[in-house]
């Protein structure tokens, strides 16, 4: 699984920043604001799980599954 958080570092970013590591999970952080532009992307974080985007919300519920699995 390939994970890439575009990042600002925003209070939001550090949360799913912070999520995404309780999970134990390798993901590549991407703060370039010019890379993020560029996919279409309006505001941060979002997360890019092999291939498929998802926002904030949509990450944290994306996280939570991922959780429940893991137990």
């Amino acid at each position: 699984m390939k994970i890439v958080l575009y990042s600002t570092g925003c209070p939001k970013c550090q949360i799913l920043k912070q999520t995404l590591d309780n999970l134990n999970l390798k993901y590549e952080i991407n703060g370039s604001v010019t890379d993020m532009l560029a996919r279409g992307f309006t505001n941060a974080p979002m997360l890019d799980v092999d291939g498929e985007v998802l926002n904030y919300e949509k990450a944290l519920e994306w996280a939570e599954r991922i959780n429940h699995e893991k137990q």
